[in-house]
């Protein structure tokens, strides 16, 4: 029987450092997953779909809406955030005596839509 595991949320303001806790909370912890979120904004040099975020259509992102697909979500300066809820019964369901291992991408999960 394994135990549950904790969930954290981490919530901050744009440019706070919230990627480089992440990056140093993953490397030194390897019982820590992340969640990659959902959003509508464009992405960035040097981002990558599936790990940095899901880059998602605002059409398919308003149909995951009405489809319940979120935990929570919000528009932040005109794009949408939001946490998929297949993303965090899947991690939800990883038995937490069973850490990442050192090589194991870090913020990649599954995708879900």
């Amino acid at each position: 029987m394994s135990k549950k595991g904790i969930l954290y949320i981490l919530s901050a303001p744009s440019g706070a450092g919230k990627t480089s806790l992440v990056k140093s909370l993953v490397s030194d912890l390897l019982f820590i997953r992340v969640s990659v979120s959902h959003t509508t904004r464009p992405m960035r040099p040097g981002e990558e779909d599936g790990v940095n975020y899901h880059f998602t259509a605002r059409d398919r992102f308003q149909e995951m809406i009405n489809q319940g697909e979120f935990l929570e979500f919000a528009e932040v300066f005109g794009n949408f955030y939001g946490t998929s809820q297949a993303v965090y019964f899947y991690l939800a369901a990883q038995p937490s005596s069973a850490p990442r291992t050192p090589t194991e991408p870090r913020a990649r999960q599954q995708r879900c839509d």
